[in-house]
């Protein structure tokens, strides 16, 4: 059985796209209620940021256990995973964490052209002498 059965069987797949529709759902909200509410500028880029933070430990889980009539019980696997088996799951999990860390890293260093800290934050303050 190879890895992708293994997630289809898992019901992997299904708990990614549940979890985007719930995290764009979750996103289009935050972005029409951060000028209603009169929240920070950086509440939005927060809720995306704990998004994409939660994915990983959806994914994990939804390998993990399975939601059945009886509730939660834990995901037995249907045979013991070889060497071959064990690097697929490797490779895909490094493939996804770097991934994840270019998602990260590209948000916060990708600044707009022109963009200037704003006039009262710290980085805009000159130091100040300190009086003797």
């Amino acid at each position: 059985m190879g890895v992708l059965a293994e997630f289809k069987r898992r019901r992997v797949f299904r708990v990614a796209l549940v979890y985007a529709g719930v995290a764009w759902a979750m996103a289009l909200v935050a972005d029409v209620l951060e000028p209603v509410l009169n929240l920070a500028e950086w509440a939005v880029p927060f809720v995306l940021f704990v998004m994409v933070l939660g994915f990983p430990v959806a994914m994990v889980l939804a390998w993990a256990y399975d939601l059945e009539r009886g509730g939660i019980v834990r995901t037995e696997p249907r045979q013991r995973i070889g060497v071959a088996g064990k690097l697929g799951y490797l490779a895909l999990l490094l493939i996804g964490t770097a991934f994840l860390v270019w998602l990260l890293t590209n948000q916060w260093t990708n600044l707009p052209a022109g963009f200037e800290p704003h006039p009262h934050s710290v980085e805009a303050d000159p130091p100040s002498p300190r009086p003797d």
